[in-house]
């Protein structure tokens, strides 16, 4: 099962976030402000964030990463031990300043 597929789709598309800041590297105050008014972003926006936050506030990084991985699990429609360990791997390695892991 491909993890990026397991994700659910609450109805935002990615052009939407880049539409409102979340892809503009420098615009984090209103990517953050873009994603109060979204309510509760899907997890592709929320990835999309984590990217950013890499960028420019990776001490922010890693306590976000993990509340992203812990609604990965409880959004998931279906998802394995190791989907989950690929998930967890992915975004440690974001953390650690790999921006490509979490790029598909």
């Amino acid at each position: 099962m491909d993890l990026i597929l397991a994700l659910p789709r609450s109805g935002e598309s990615l052009a939407r976030a880049s539409a409102v800041g979340l892809a503009e590297p420098r615009c984090r105050p209103r990517a953050e402000l873009a994603l109060r008014e979204m309510g509760r972003p899907s997890l592709l926006v929320a990835l999309d964030y984590l990217d950013l936050l890499a960028e420019v506030k990776p001490e922010k990084l890693e306590r976000a990463a993990v509340r992203w991985h812990g609604r990965l699990e409880v959004e998931a429609a279906a998802m394995t031990l190791a989907e989950s360990q690929l998930a967890l791997a992915a975004l440690a390695s974001l953390c650690a300043g790999e921006r490509e892991a979490v790029n598909f």
